[in-house]
């Protein structure tokens, strides 16, 4: 049995010590209380349910114009069973809110992540809850200096309690998300241009960890020329990271077009190459044997640029970094759509990568509006132009794949037409350790080895 949100009950609103029952309905693992007050001070000092001490996780506070705060506390063992009480003990008179949610799992739980924002002018706030690919029951607590009824939630989130702390307009909302999470996630609410104190909180099963998922550790400088160079690798490079070497490059007449693909001095391997016209799109990678390895790019005949997008050691499969490449081609077009992939491991780092053979212009807003409904978190990396040679265009934009399984078109949209050659490249995780039993076999004669010799 997965964690799961029980039951919600609004202990109590008021000054001082804040006493009350809660009922769960099934044996509850875990307890959260969120505590929302007027005032930005740290006031609450002791919350135990059933007598048992919870912890504090997180707390925000907002002190200019209306003030308040919101606050979670947390117990995730030794949690009694049947209804109890729930105290929470202060030092100061604001007035407050306490909601307290139990949860239930098959294991003791634990926090999985927190987050805060707050703001004397929010609209729309949320709070990024950083879980990686756990499955989380995710709660959120909010002070707001509107009134009740002009508070919301955000979409995929039930609202468990809400109520003014004051008669003049400060207002408390707790809520979960209605279905689990199990990746990254947020909360939110909906409100304009008032006081924000905002707090979030997911608990998974103490047990569990996420999966290491590739991570991208940065994106160097921007390199470009008419003969040989070699581009910046990412601030913070170390030895052991799988270093992307996108690269975009034209011949050296109309005539010959793009029909050269570049070289890369030093320990890298070609992934892809595709041209279309006068512009080819090159990807090299290779596993860094230092912080900053051997790259000098070839002269392609016309230009070349190239810029490297580092991920961190330790994130990604090291035997086969790649799980899965394609490319294709654009006739002109400022709609630009890289090619399907089928991945066949889960939480892949996909790349959509692009080049064009227009414009003839420096810049770095050239593409937008990246997008893909296979993908999360889906973030432009590369958009940059150059004046080196005939000019041209590079675009690379990243999101995560959490299954495996086919990855659709990544589109996005250029400020000028172009043609292009176009790529997508999935990066794997790391393998996942064999279990002690792969290292046994069934030899001859029914003897069982582990791996000794016999003497």
């Amino acid at each position: 049995m997965a964690v799961a949100h029980d039951a919600a009950t609004l202990i109590g609103t008021g000054t001082g010590t804040i006493e009350g029952t809660h009922t769960p309905s099934g044996t509850p693992r875990g307890v959260v209380v969120a505590i929302v007050q007027d005032g930005s001070a740290e006031e609450v000092t002791a919350v135990t349910y059933g007598g048992v001490a919870l912890t504090k996780q997180v707390f925000k506070g907002q002190a200019t114009a209306e003030a308040g705060s919101a606050q979670f506390w947390f117990l995730g063992s030794g949690v009694p069973t049947g209804a109890q009480t729930v105290k929470v003990t202060v030092s100061g008179s604001n007035t407050r809110a306490v909601t307290c949610m139990t949860l239930t799992g098959s294991e003791d739980l634990a926090v999985a992540a927190t987050g805060s924002t707050a703001a004397e002018s929010a609209t729309n706030p949320s709070v990024s809850l950083e879980t990686g690919n756990l499955e989380t029951v995710a709660y959120g607590a909010t002070f707001s200096g509107e009134q009740a009824s002009g508070v919301g939630v955000g979409a995929g989130l039930t609202q468990l309690t809400e109520g003014q702390l004051t008669t003049v307009s400060t207002t408390y909302n707790t809520l979960r998300r209605t279905e689990n999470p199990t990746a990254n996630t947020t909360v939110s609410w909906t409100y304009s241009n008032d006081e924000a104190a905002s707090v979030g909180i997911a608990v998974k099963e103490a047990s569990k960890e996420p999966e290491k998922l590739p991570e991208v550790r940065g994106v160097g400088a921007i390199s470009s020329g008419t003969a040989t160079f070699s581009p910046e690798v990412p601030t913070g490079t170390e030895t052991n990271d799988l270093l992307l070497m996108f690269i975009e490059s034209g011949g050296a007449t109309t005539g010959t077009e793009a029909n050269t693909v570049p070289t890369v001095e030093g320990p890298w391997t070609e992934v892809l190459s595709e041209k279309k016209g006068n512009t080819r799109l090159t990807v090299f990678r290779c596993i860094t044997p230092s912080a900053s390895p051997t790259r000098k790019v070839s002269d392609t005949g016309d230009h070349q640029m190239a810029r490297i997008v580092g991920i961190k050691k330790g994130t990604f499969n090291e035997t086969t970094p790649v799980n899965i490449s394609a490319v294709s081609t654009q006739a002109s077009t400022k709609s630009v759509k890289c090619p399907k992939i089928t991945t066949t491991v889960a939480n892949c780092l996909v790349f959509a990568a692009a080049s064009g053979n227009l414009p003839d212009a420096a810049g770095e807003a050239q593409f937008s509006a990246q997008a893909n409904s296979s993908l999360t978190s889906v973030t432009e990396r590369i958009d940059n132009t150059v004046t080196a040679g005939d000019g041209g265009a590079l675009m690379v934009a990243s999101g995560l794949k959490a299954t495996a399984g086919e990855v659709e078109e990544t589109t996005a949209t250029a400020v000028t037409e172009a043609e292009r050659a176009v790529a997508t490249l999935a990066i794997a995780p790391p393998q996942t350790p064999k279990s002690d039993a792969s290292i046994f076999r069934r030899p001859h004669r029914g003897l069982l080895m582990t791996g000794r010799t016999r003497t």
